[in-house]
Formats: C-alpha cells, structure tokens, sequence
C-alpha cells in the first residue's frame, strides 16, 4: 500500500466513525422499565400465568331440624352456677358424631340449638338423642342421657363438691333425676342407674359399716360399692376393714333410674 493510499484509507476511517457518532446521537434515549414491558424495545414481556391450586371444600355436614336443650345448673345447696361447662354430645343426620361446649350464665342457665338425630346410638346406648354431662371447678361430674325426639329437652344439674366424712359420721343425700348416671364415658359405661359418691377415712383401724336407710316412701334398697384395697359390694348394709392412716375408701351408693326420686340417710359406723 503506498502512502497516499494509506492516507485515504484513514479519512475513509475517520467519516466512518463521524456518521457513526451521528446516527448514534439521533437515536431516542432509552425509556424507563415498564412493568410488564422490555426497557429497551418496548414490548410485551412473557409473564408466567399462575397454576390455581385445588384446595377441596369440607364435606359439608347435612343438618336436620334444630333441637333445643336447656336447663340450669346449681350446687347440692341449690344455688346456680354461672360459668359451669356443659357439654352435648350427638349425631346429625349422617349419623357423624358431633360435641359442643355451653357456659350457664345468669341463675345458673343454659341453651343450645343442634341438629341431633333422634334414635342415634350414643356409648353403645340405642335410641338416644343427646349424652349431655356438665362439670364446674371443685365440682364432681355429672352425667345424663335424653331420649326420644322431642323439640325441646330440659336437663337439670347438680353438681355435687367431693364429700368425705369420718367413720361414724353420718349425712343424707338424695338420688334423682338431677343425680348423676353412673358412667364415667370412659370405663363404666352404666347408664342404668344413678350414683352418689363419697369418700371415707378413719383415725382407728378397724371394721366399718355403712348403712344406707331409705326415708322416701316405698323407698328402693340401693346397692353399696367399697373400693377400700378391693372391690366390695352389697344391698343396704355393708362392712370391710379399715387401717388408720391408710387412706380414704370411696364409696358408692347406686340407685336404678326406673326407681324414681329416693332421699336416704347414710349412716357410718367403727368397730
């Protein structure tokens, strides 16, 4: 290449670059990103369309008629209870075992409408409608069942404090309808009778009676059940040994429901 050639190439070179430099400052000045945008062409960027997740309804539970129940709780002195639990247990239509839980409020009340099927079998109990129990703190639990399948059930409460006496003490008591069934819901499943509980302790060994006295009219002669070391149990009178200082024995006094309201005296005595 000759000099002169050179030359040229260069000035070529340099014209080049200049429009170059031109046509790059004719250009508009890049935008700002758009959200959803190219920042630079302007186009519509590919956004990626959300996959919706399935999330499957609940199984709705089918209802039949509301059925009310109601009543009051109170103590063994017949004062209301503000604050006691009460709990239902039953079955809607489907036969699905449902619980709700209720608070008494003023004097001791309490309601709730549930949709319970009538004729459900409740702890292997046939044509029940609800298992209703209620406890409150200090108190001993009581149990009821309701029956049948009417619109509205009231149940009554009592709720009874733990009672313990000394050998050779004595004390009444009644057994009614507000009287606790005797099953637990856990172990003992006796809905055939109602229970009154109490605890005994002595401060001499030795051999103790019980002896539960009807004073209601036509009274029924209850069952007595001892838990003092064994199981003992027997009608009306009953007597097993006793060690001081040993502990306190829990006694039963078991009346059947069919037997109507009884009152009796329970008398205790050492030997």
């Amino acid at each position: 290449m000759t000099r002169s050639t050179l030359v040229l190439h260069r000035w070529a070179l340099v014209l080049v670059a200049v429009v170059g430099v031109a046509t790059a400052c004719e250009q508009p000045p890049p935008t700002a990103p758009t959200r959803g945008f190219d920042s630079v062409r302007a186009t519509p960027t590919p956004t990626s369309t959300p996959i919706p997740i399935l999330i499957p309804s609940p199984t709705p539970v089918p209802e039949g008629p509301l059925v009310q129940f109601l009543g009051a709780v109170s103590d063994e002195d017949g004062m209301p209870l503000i604050g006691a639990s009460v709990q239902i247990e039953y079955q809607v239509a489907n036969g699905q075992h449902q619980w709700k839980e209720v608070r008494t409020i003023e004097g001791g009340r309490y309601s709730a409408h549930l949709p319970a099927r009538a004729n459900a079998q409740l702890y292997s109990q046939p044509n029940a409608l609800a298992v209703v129990y209620s406890y409150h703190t200090g108190y001993d639990w009581n149990v009821q069942i309701v029956n049948g399948n009417a619109s509205e059930n009231e149940v009554e409460f009592r709720l009874n404090r733990p009672r313990l006496i000394e050998a050779g003490g004595s004390f009444t008591v009644p057994v009614d309808r507000q009287t606790s069934l005797c099953t637990d819901l856990e172990w003992n499943y006796n809905f055939k009778a109602r229970c009154a509980d109490f605890s005994l302790s002595a401060k001499t060994s030795g051999t103790v009676t019980i002896e539960v006295l009807s004073v209601s009219p036509g009274g029924v002669v209850p069952n007595i059940q001892v838990y003092a070391g064994s199981y003992l149990e027997a009608p009306g009178t009953i007597s097993f040994p006793v060690t001081a200082g040993k502990g306190p024995s829990w006694i039963r006094i078991e009346v059947p429901v069919t037997a109507g309201a009884q009152q009796y005296q329970v008398v205790t005595s050492i030997k």
